[in-house]
């Protein structure tokens, strides 16, 4: 029979069945592969930014408007006795921004005050504070 270069079927499957790994060592593979492809990557952090303190944390006070029960008979500096009295406008723009007409006044020049008596006749009595840091929106 001439040679044409053609492997009979037999000696074919032979060779294939050869190149193939067994079957534990193909386990063993598929094993080491899958472990890999679970372990997470690791990801880079960057380190943790200190943070800057905001702006109005400098400025110190009481809010614009603040209410506090206080035990003294008289209104401290930048505050007023919330006796329902009449402010204006002009010169307390911050305020009225803040308290609008809620307890009286015109809305045009003139606003007021709560009016909120004290919890008992010997104090302590309600203040608002009519200077300090504007709350934030």
């Amino acid at each position: 029979m001439p040679r044409t270069g053609r492997v009979p079927v037999k000696k074919a499957k032979a060779k294939a069945k050869a190149k193939k790994p067994s079957r534990p060592a193909r386990k063993a593979v598929t094993k080491a592969v899958t472990k890999v492809a679970r372990k997470p990557a690791k990801v880079k952090r960057a380190p943790p930014l200190l943070r800057q303190p905001a702006a109005t944390a400098a400025l110190t006070g009481p809010y614009l408007g603040q209410i506090a029960l206080l035990s003294y008979n008289f209104a401290p500096q930048g505050w007023a006795p919330c006796t329902g009295q009449i402010m204006p406008i002009p010169e307390n723009l911050a305020l009225f921004e803040l308290i609008r007409t809620t307890y009286g006044g015109n809305g045009a020049s003139m606003f007021m005050l709560p009016n909120l008596p004290p919890r008992s006749p010997s104090g302590p009595w309600y203040y608002i504070a009519i200077e300090g840091v504007v709350p934030p929106t």
